[in-house]
């Protein structure tokens, strides 16, 4: 099975709504861990299908998501809050496309990293899908990737 664009853009704005009350929106660009501090966080999904789902977005917005998500001000949010905030987000739009796949598949617990010019890559897949949204502002980035057929045998 493959993922839409359209599937994962409405997943993530459930998500954002229900968690934050942020509108999502479809968007032109990706972000550009070259250009600014970003925080990225994947989950992987394994059983009757073999992938993972990252998101990607820049430090401030993770720093929002966190203060909302937590009821903290700004001032109070230390990394752990962000990178909680960021994880949990990631967790919630994997297992909503989870539950858009065949039975049995399992969500694993989020990773998180953050930082400027690296990237994230999981051993023995491809980018299935990549959706650019943009979100208060922001621009957000969700990677849908699925394991190589190869890797499975």
């Amino acid at each position: 099975m493959n993922f839409s664009e359209v599937e994962i853009q409405q997943v993530c704005e459930t998500v954002f709504n229900s968690v934050l009350g942020w509108e999502v929106f479809p968007a032109d660009r990706v972000v550009n861990a070259e250009q600014e501090r970003i925080i990225a966080s994947s989950v992987q999904i394994s059983g009757a299908w073999d992938g993972a789902v990252a998101l990607y977005c820049p430090e401030p917005l993770a720093r929002q998501a966190a203060c909302g998500m937590f009821g903290l001000n700004a001032n109070d949010i230390a990394a752990e809050d962000v990178q909680d905030a960021l994880g949990e987000l990631a967790n919630m739009i994997g297992g909503n496309l989870k539950a858009l796949l065949p039975e049995p598949c399992y969500l694993s617990l989020p990773t998180v990293a953050d930082g400027t010019v690296f990237t994230l890559r999981i051993r023995g897949s491809e980018v299935q899908c990549q959706v650019p949204l943009e979100c208060q502002g922001f621009p957000v980035t969700v990677t849908v990737l699925k394991r190589k057929e190869e890797a499975q045998a």
